[in-house]
């Protein structure tokens, strides 16, 4: 079953995105590296919120990014 919000992504970003969470248990941490405009910024996005949807504790989640756009 997918979620709706997750139609918009690629392949691999949907595959970042729902990254270990598939079992009862937390979550691995996740590093994605990628080049430019290869829409990093909008899979983090995504995975947070796709970690919210899931029941994570918003207070256990740390989010770094590196990006003008980002940072604008």
């Amino acid at each position: 079953m997918t979620a709706a919000y997750l139609d918009k992504l690629n392949e691999q970003q949907r595959a970042a995105v729902v990254f270990g969470l598939e079992g009862p248990a937390l979550p691995p941490p996740l590093l994605v590296i990628a080049g430019a405009g290869s829409g990093k910024t909008s899979m983090l996005a995504h995975r947070v919120a796709h970690l919210l949807v899931k029941g994570a504790d918003p207070r256990r989640i740390l989010l770094m990014t590196f990006s003008r756009r980002a940072a604008a």
